[in-house]
């Protein structure tokens, strides 16, 4: 892991100068470079793994090699604005590898960019949810739940091997 005031990740972080405190403060400086927020080694950052890709480990457990496949991620994110709904794909982000526990951690992001009067950002619903709940939802109608599954697609994975 790169610490933030090492270089190469400090050369990223942008200028902060009294220019700076004057004009942009408290926000990022104009030169402010998105690889700052990157912990992982040059060699170690990858822009194309999405899940599903064979992994081996090789010398790094008792055993001498383990062999996986990272999991796929199968998770809807609904966005739910005054009066539209969207949705959004979530990005593999970081994959944390523990060979000593057989653990693998993936962690997933959105980035959602934002434009003046399009409506306000109400709600986020992350999950499978039943087409009839989503549709009550966008609509501002009541959800009448026969089934106590609360909208909730049960037999949906969040991931696949």
């Amino acid at each position: 892991m790169v610490s933030r005031g090492w270089s190469p990740r400090l050369d990223f972080a942008g200028t902060f100068d009294q220019q700076w405190l004057d004009k942009q403060w408290p926000f990022l400086p104009l030169d402010f470079d998105a690889r700052h927020n990157q912990s992982a080694p040059a060699d170690q950052q990858s822009r194309t793994l999405k899940g599903g890709e064979r992994a081996s480990l090789i010398n790094l457990t008792p055993e001498g090699m383990w062999e996986f496949r990272l999991p796929r991620l199968d998770v809807p994110v609904n966005l739910f604005y005054d009066h539209r709904k969207s949705s959004a794909e979530l990005r593999l982000d970081t994959i944390l590898i523990e060979p000593d526990l057989r653990r693998v951690v993936m962690t997933s992001r959105i980035a959602i960019r934002t434009v003046r009067g399009t409506g306000i950002l109400r709600e986020i619903v992350i999950g499978h949810m039943s087409r009839a709940w989503l549709r009550a939802r966008s609509t501002a109608k009541r959800y009448l739940d026969y089934t106590g599954s609360g909208g909730v697609v049960a037999h949906e994975r969040n991931y696949s091997l």
